[in-house]
This record gives C-alpha cells, structure tokens and sequence, in this order.
C-alpha cells in the first residue's frame, strides 16, 4: 500500500506514538501509585517486572491499530482523489 504522504504523515505518526507512549507510562504509573505499588512484579529485579518494561503498550497499540487501519487508507484515497 505504502505510505501516503510519507514525509509528513511519518514525523506526525512518530510524534504521536511518541506522546501516547508517554501517556501510557505515566498512566500504569498512576495506577500503581493508587495500589500503593513501587513496582508490577519481581522477574527484572531493579526493573519494575514485566509491566514496567510494556506499560507505554498500553495506548500505543490500539493507537497504531487505528492508524493502520483507518488513518492510512483514508490518507491513501484523499491522496488518491487529490491526483498527482
């Protein structure tokens, strides 16, 4: 398919997923400050657990499911009806 309008929608894609990611880590950490945690388990000791390692998953993959699967095809076919 590629990637319509690479140059731009790549950095906003990027810049995104950046933000989102910062979302999603301080959101498992709110949650663990509500639990009274420090950390999420005890498999990477000094780490935090499995969790720490993953929370900034926690919005980034639904963010880029849409984006693949809404945002590009509509960008291709604006891209599309835009003509060359």
């Amino acid at each position: 398919m590629g990637w319509p309008g690479a140059p731009l929608s790549g950095a906003l894609f990027g810049l995104a997923l950046g933000v989102i990611a910062a979302i999603g880590d301080l959101t498992a950490s709110m949650f663990k400050r509500d639990a009274g945690l420090k950390d999420f388990g005890m498999l990477f000791p000094g780490h935090g657990g499995v969790l720490d390692r993953f929370d900034s998953y926690i919005f980034t993959g639904p963010f880029v499911f849409f984006f693949v699967k809404h945002a590009l095809p509509f960008l291709a076919a604006a891209a599309a009806a835009a003509g060359p």
